[in-house]
């Protein structure tokens, strides 16, 4: 697995000759890499491009006995040469004396917002491996990366990104015609297709669309595919799941676990929340300070909004003067047809256009079909108070503008708008527009919720 991963190499080691046999290696093994001398990356700054592994001496300033000095001329180095922006990557650092590698580890993630941090480090012994040779080191590395299951999966997961998205290409590569001089006209034209039936945008309407953004999503879904039929070389990522919890502090002093069954059904009154490695008691829980546990979680849901955002919420094709099914738009006047009469405190009214896409592509619409909703900060209690059938509550948490959010959606609030108004920056603003899956969920609970018949009959 890791050899599949790693096809390049970053170096930094002051001594050239002891790296000289590692270099053969991957040259052997096909793997390009690169040798930097610490002095050079300290002068230069030189900015790199991602490297999957990168080989670092702990002791790149041999003047120097403390780790905590190596550690800063490190994240120099980071900072300068490796940045926010670097991608990827996993780091072995040599070390002889396994104590170090703890306080090199506590020191190195400090600066976290430096550079981009790596999603393993592990300490090997570089004079073993002059000693004995360098044969066995991916095989010695495959041997601890097992005892990591989040690197191991994020490893597998790139491996397989990276197969899946050079037979998206080839599937639809090898469709066309191979005549040399056509082969480019060919796949523009299955491109076109593939992005104009994407959305089923109208001709008449393609000079006002940004028709590539649909080409890639196209492909997005190719690659999808591609990546759920492939086989994962790790199948216990999750067998210890009852054991698995989120690690934060409070008061900046008390170390807290809370573990993932917390959100069992039954499990309300029987939080397993663990005090500096001490699973608390009942009574215990009734000691802490009333904003210990709420502060965990709040950064725990903070993560998750995060997450849901990303999944659900498009902030970049929001064209001001183009109206797409799934934009939602902040109500801008007071008295407007679709405000909410009875909203919560501070919350934004929204409205959601939500024509379905077949009468989109057919160019089929008359008026804009909008549903009327709000977005708050979220609450518990909001979330219980909003709870009947003719709500949308699917929407929390969510991150927007940095803070955590909920979105409703009032099925009520039902209609159909022209479209000048609809674009009249006076009366709207557009926000952001939800990605497919969740305008998807929005128009099926949409459907169920007007289906509604009843019937009166006397039994």
């Amino acid at each position: 697995m890791i050899e599949d991963f790693v096809d390049s190499v970053l170096i930094i080691d002051d001594k050239e000759n002891d790296i000289s046999k590692l270099k053969s290696l991957l040259d052997e093994k096909q793997i390009w890499s690169m040798h930097l001398l610490p002095e050079d990356l300290l002068q230069n700054k030189l900015k790199i491009k991602n490297r999957k592994l990168i080989f670092l001496d702990l002791f790149v300033d041999e003047s120097k006995a403390e780790v905590k000095d190596q550690v800063s001329i490190i994240r120099r180095i980071f900072s300068d040469s490796i940045g926010t922006d670097f991608g990827s990557y996993g780091l072995i650092l040599w070390t002889k004396h396994y104590d170090q590698f703890d306080d090199f580890k506590m020191r190195f993630y400090k600066s976290y917002e430096k550079y981009q941090l790596p999603m393993f480090i592990v300490a090997l012994d570089k004079s073993k491996y002059l000693r004995d040779g360098f044969e066995n080191i991916f095989v010695d590395l495959q041997k601890q990366l097992y005892e990591n299951p989040s690197a191991s999966f994020f490893i597998n997961w790139e491996v397989i990104v990276k197969k899946s998205k050079d037979l998206s290409i080839g599937s639809v590569y090898n469709l066309v015609n191979k005549n040399s001089e056509s082969l480019n006209d060919n796949l523009k034209y299955i491109m076109f297709q593939l992005a104009r039936n994407f959305t089923g945008i109208p001709y008449d309407k393609l000079n006002d669309y940004d028709l590539e953004h649909d080409a890639i999503k196209a492909f997005s879904d190719l690659l999808a595919y591609n990546i759920s039929n492939a086989n994962s070389s790790r199948k216990n990522l999750f067998v210890d799941w009852e054991n698995i919890s989120y690690n934060g502090v409070a008061d900046n002093i008390t170390e807290y676990k809370y573990s993932v069954k917390n959100y069992l059904p039954d499990s309300s009154d029987k939080k397993e929340i663990y005090k500096n490695g001490t699973l608390l008691t009942k009574s215990d829980k009734k000691t802490l300070h009333s904003g210990q546990v709420n502060d965990l979680e709040e950064e725990i849901r903070k993560i998750q909004s995060q997450i849901n955002s990303i999944l659900l919420i498009d902030h970049t094709n929001t064209n001001t003067n183009k109206i797409l099914p799934g934009n939602v738009y902040q109500v801008l006047k007071n008295n407007d047809f679709f405000l909410i009469k009875e909203l919560p405190e501070n919350s934004i009214p929204l409205v959601i256009e939500i024509t379905p896409p077949c009468d989109f592509s057919q160019n089929k619409l008359k008026k804009r079909r909008i549903i009327s909703g709000f977005m708050t900060d979220y609450s518990k209690e909001l979330k219980e108070k909003f709870n009947g059938d003719n709500y949308y509550k699917e929407i929390w948490p969510i991150s927007l503008e940095g803070k955590t959010q909920m979105i409703i959606f009032d099925f009520r609030y039902f209609g159909s708008m022209d479209e000048k108004k609809l674009l009249d920056k006076r009366n709207y603003k557009i926000l952001f527009r939800t990605k497919d899956k969740l305008f998807a969920d929005i128009l099926q609970k949409l459907s169920s919720h007007t289906a509604r018949l009843g019937l009166s009959i006397i039994h």
